[in-house]
């Protein structure tokens, strides 16, 4: 019996971030995993985490078809891990329902945008996917996805409501040169 050898390519690219929230600023702390270093960064004030999507080969071998490209296009994502930073001594924080909230309308068809928080409260897993060429961009330009992180600062006092709290503007842009 022949065999064929099937390779499997990541078809994900994870990062991983920590955010330190503030009961008394909107500028939270927010530090990024960096693979080179093995440690976690602070990035500068309004950096902006741009992703961009590529088939690779796919996108140029003629043996594959425009509806394979798209399928193939639609299943690549980048996932945005983030932890809740536990050593705050500004109380108990929570990621706070879908934990971040858009700053404006977003044009979801040329991508997609899914939050989910996980761990009671202390993860948030925000993936972006079905990433498609924008026309209206200019070559080297990124859709920018503009949002706000959204926690609530659980209050242990009895009678005492919990509070929640929104962060600057972290921007992330997503582009597709080659179109799927």
């Amino acid at each position: 019996m022949k065999k064929i050898v099937l390779k499997l390519e990541q078809n994900a690219d994870n990062f991983l971030f920590k955010l330190s929230p503030k009961a008394t600023s909107t500028d939270w702390d927010l530090t990024y995993y960096d693979p080179a270093t093995q440690q976690y960064e602070a990035p500068t004030q309004d950096t902006q985490f741009n992703v961009e999507f590529e088939l690779g080969e796919a996108c140029f071998d003629s043996n594959i078809s425009g509806l394979a490209r798209r399928a193939l296009a639609s299943k690549q994502q980048a996932v945005f891990i983030v932890e809740m930073d536990d050593t705050s001594t500004d109380g108990d924080w929570r990621f706070w329902q879908n934990g971040i909230s858009l700053s404006s309308e977003q044009d979801e068809q040329d991508y997609t945008l899914n939050a989910q928080v996980q761990n009671q409260g202390k993860t948030l897993v925000l993936t972006i996917n079905n990433v498609f060429s924008n026309a209206a961009l200019c070559a080297g330009e990124f859709d920018k996805i503009d949002f706000r992180f959204v926690a609530v600062r659980l209050n242990k006092s009895a009678g005492q409501l919990n509070e929640i709290f929104y962060s600057q503007d972290p921007r992330i842009g997503v582009r597709r040169d080659k179109p799927a």
